[in-house]
């Protein structure tokens, strides 16, 4: 008994990996294909420490710039299903989730030079970099240091394994990236297809064009709160968080999203939110070229149109810590909602409000 494929009109059976590297080896050319074309796979182990652990080794760094505003860098684990969860697999994945929460400053610096050095070798690709983000490589990696992920590659997700990361993400609210990567062969391997799952590319890679989303067409268990966006985050964070939130509630109709979180009127999506780890994104559908500079000179305004992130139809993009002059970003948000027709009628955010930490 085994399991089959039918690609065009050819029979091909999976087929297991003798070892690692093999798994490695095909991810390494399919990356690109399952991730994102805009992303870059440093494939070698890399030795790391924190102060809760000694040598711990990754088998590499994923580094995705699809949206420039918050760019990913993911250290990556590549296991197969035969080797032991209680003893090598778990105990890798805490190491990595110790290396992410405690990580200290010398260690992250070796590592953006790590990551920087690894691009700038491929110049053909550092240049793409920076055209296609229009942003620094090294202001990029840094940014991403800032959220830095984990992913997981393994040929078949034991149960186990399933439920053991499930109780590590929910008991700390660690997020881990999982993709299952199976291979099938044809006529003694001469010809092969690559079979995946990504738990995160179900949702994350959906199409963000219509401006209004209806909560209707999100399913029970993937409905997602304001504390979700704030989970682990600063006090810092948490109170500009709260002062956003606090303003739009009796104007906009507040919808949290995976990604971020949609600000709309009767007819549009006017803003959204993306929560990070030392910033927070605000993105706006007025046109950068519509903004006045009272507001361009004295705000973080960026001009997103032609540069992908996760709302795309929101050409504008301010970026928002504890520099930002508050009082001014009131003001303009209040004339942006008046300019595109107003806050909505009889707006009721109830069901969304309950945030921990709220100062209200």
């Amino acid at each position: 008994m085994g399991h089959f494929s039918i690609y065009q009109n050819k029979i091909f059976s999976s087929s297991s990996y003798k070892k690692e590297n093999d798994l490695t080896t095909t991810f390494d050319k399919s990356y690109k294909q399952i991730i994102s074309e805009k992303s870059f796979f440093i494939n070698k182990e890399i030795q790391f420490k924190t102060n809760n652990f000694k040598n711990s080794k990754c088998d590499g760094f994923l580094f995705v710039w699809e949206n420039p505003s918050t760019p990913k860098l993911y250290i990556t684990e590549i296991e197969l299903e035969r080797h032991s969860v209680s003893r090598h697999i778990l105990p890798q994945m805490g190491d990595f989730i110790s290396f992410v929460q405690t990580n200290d400053n010398s260690e992250l610096t070796r590592i953006r030079t790590l990551i920087y050095n690894e691009l700038k070798n491929n110049k053909s690709l550092f240049k793409k970099i920076q055209n296609e983000t229009e942003m620094e490589v090294y202001e990029l990696i840094q940014t991403s240091l800032e959220d830095l992920q984990i992913l997981l590659v393994i040929d078949k997700m034991p149960t186990d394994l399933t439920i053991g990361l499930s109780q590590i993400e929910k008991a700390i609210n660690v997020k881990i990236r999982k993709i299952e990567l199976s291979r099938y062969v044809f006529n003694n391997e001469k010809d092969e297809i690559i079979s995946y799952y990504d738990n995160e590319s179900i949702y994350d890679n959906e199409s963000i064009e219509n401006d209004i989303v209806d909560d209707n067409q999100i399913p029970e268990d993937l409905e997602y709160t304001l504390e979700y966006h704030i989970r682990n985050k600063s006090d810092d964070i948490i109170k500009i968080f709260n002062l956003l939130i606090d303003l739009f509630k009796d104007l906009l109709l507040i919808t949290p999203q995976k990604l971020y979180i949609g600000l709309s009127n009767n007819k549009n999506m006017i803003f959204s939110i993306v929560t990070m780890s030392k910033k927070i994104i605000l993105y706006s559908k007025e046109s950068y070229n519509n903004i006045s500079n009272e507001y361009k000179d004295n705000l973080k305004i960026r001009n997103v149109d032609n540069i992908g992130h996760y709302c795309n139809h929101l050409p504008s993009e301010i970026s928002i810590n504890n520099d930002c002059n508050f009082e001014l970003l009131k003001k303009y948000i209040l004339t942006t909602i008046d300019k595109l027709g107003g806050k909505k009628e009889n707006v009721d955010n109830s069901n969304v409000l309950n945030i921990e930490g709220n100062d209200e």
